[in-house]
């Protein structure tokens, strides 16, 4: 028993130093992920307010030299100069960009935990336009993805509005939105058959087997875009911000300027919220498993190891608040010092909001356990003899 006991340490020491590791890592990469998320959020703010500042909207979509090198805003009919082809599978439409999907059926590997040291694991086919490494499955051998055959790829072709020439990175900017019919194509294509909506390898599109291939399209049509780009000569090119982004927009159909950029900041907005909270979280869990791994050393002293555990999660809570408020707030500083002093007081308060509910709640439990222990015996009076009266 002896022996076993000692092994049982051992090992939860093992566990919690490598718990405390990894905690002190997480914590890191967190940080840094907060602090990058941030920088990158002001300095793309910055980039579209500048533009914002700077852009120039023409009347219409002729060429005026006195806008060149400029940002400027133009609204008008945009048409291909020739077709789009994917040169493949010789797939040609009028558009403007031409997107070629591909999804290949392939294993997937499900995990399931069962307990907590153990993992079983389940395999299911199914249709995916990435490719899955089925090397790093637990069983390989009988469930083997073959090579990705082709890529997933969009191609553009030279398009103009108005004596503008778009460049290709501003026709980058267009997404496809149409689904492409290939009903004019000949039933069979390279080593591919054309099911009108698709293009199929394998031998029943029915009955698909590992390896089979899907391959659809989808397109922008000419019509009617409204830009933001650099006018250079009569081409239109990425507009380069002093924080040096490179940026242009495209929107399909005839859009204010103030709404491209509403939408623009507005999708920063939200991503910024979407990984700060992610890194936020990641911070938590950092600040748990340390607390926790501390727990288990202390779990040896009576009194201390039952009081970190009930306030383990409060006090990572609070920790998160405080040290995320600062990584943000010190990132924000340079560029936005009384929104970064808002966020300081923001965080400070509710962390000394949290901490007072954990106070209290650590006195509520006190005093529980307190009125259910077993209260002492009382003691029985002595019997007077009766014998002494007499």
């Amino acid at each position: 028993m002896g022996f076993l006991d000692g092994m049982t340490r051992f090992g939860r020491k093992k566990s919690s130093t490598s718990g405390t590791v990894f905690g002190f890592l997480f914590l890191l990469l967190s940080t840094l992920g907060l602090w990058l998320n941030e920088g990158r959020s002001v300095n793309q703010m910055d980039a579209l307010y500048e533009m914002q500042q700077a852009i120039n909207t023409l009347a219409d979509t002729k060429y005026q030299p006195e806008f060149d090198n400029k940002l400027i805003f133009i609204q008008g009919k945009v048409k291909a100069i020739s077709p789009v082809v994917d040169p493949e599978f010789k797939i040609s439409t009028n558009g403007l960009v031409l997107k070629r999907t591909v999804e290949m059926y392939q294993w997937k590997q499900m995990g399931r935990a069962e307990t907590r040291n153990e993992t079983s694991y389940s395999y299911k086919k199914d249709w995916s336009s990435n490719p899955i490494d089925s090397s790093s499955f637990q069983n390989s051998e009988a469930h083997y993805n073959p090579a990705f055959p082709y890529p997933n790829e969009s191609f553009t072709t030279e398009a103009k509005i108005g004596d503008y020439t778009l460049s290709k990175e501003v026709r980058n900017k267009i997404t496809p939105s149409k689904v492409l019919g290939l009903s004019a194509f000949p039933h069979k294509i390279n080593e591919a058959i054309n099911h009108k909506s698709f293009l199929f390898i394998g031998k029943d599109s029915n009955v698909p087997s590992i390896g089979d291939v899907k391959i659809s399209y989808q397109y922008a049509p000419e019509g009617d875009y409204s830009i933001a780009a650099k006018a250079n000569k009569q081409s239109l090119l990425n507009y380069t911000t002093e924080n040096n982004k490179s940026l242009s927009f495209v929107r399909n159909g005839i859009v204010s300027a103030t709404q491209i950029f509403n939408d623009e900041q507005a999708s920063n907005t939200t991503l910024t919220w979407v990984l700060r909270l992610a890194g936020l979280f990641v911070m938590f869990l950092s600040f748990l498993g340390i607390l926790r791994s501390f727990t288990a050393f202390s779990n040896y002293i009576s009194v201390i190891g039952p009081l970190l555990n009930g306030v383990s999660s409060v006090v990572a809570g609070v920790l998160t608040l405080i040290f995320g408020s600062l990584v943000i707030a010190i990132a924000w500083f340079s560029a936005r010092p009384i929104l970064s002093i808002s966020i300081l007081l923001i965080g400070g308060v509710v962390s000394f909001l949290l901490g007072k509910f954990g106070k209290k709640r650590k006195v509520v439990d006190t005093r529980q356990k307190s009125s259910s222990a077993t209260p002492p015996p009382r003691k029985t009076p002595p019997v007077r003899s009766q014998g002494n009266n007499e």
